[in-house]
């Protein structure tokens, strides 16, 4: 999966290339941030300044963040752990 910071990302986001955000949570029960632009097919993993992917202990904390740094994002779309795809 292709990776993105948080610079480059507030970047794209004002250049108006962000489609949407995906939350996925993973199995420690923390929060991950996934995003699509405008040119790009697959999915990109918000991760931090050390490469690491960018996590949150809780929604509340991770809207609060996308909230503030942001701004409105036209759609979210939320996975959890336990749905099964067929």
């Amino acid at each position: 999966m292709d990776t993105i910071n948080e610079v480059a990302l507030k970047e794209r986001q004002t250049l108006g290339a962000l489609v949407y955000f995906r939350v996925v949570e993973e199995e420690a029960g923390k929060f991950q941030l996934c995003c699509r632009m405008n040119w790009q097919e697959s999915e990109i993993l918000l991760i931090t300044q050390r490469k690491r992917p960018r996590t949150w202990s809780s929604l509340d904390s991770l809207f609060d963040y996308i909230d503030k740094t942001y701004g409105p994002v036209p759609t979210y779309f939320l996975r959890h752990l336990s749905e099964e795809f067929t």
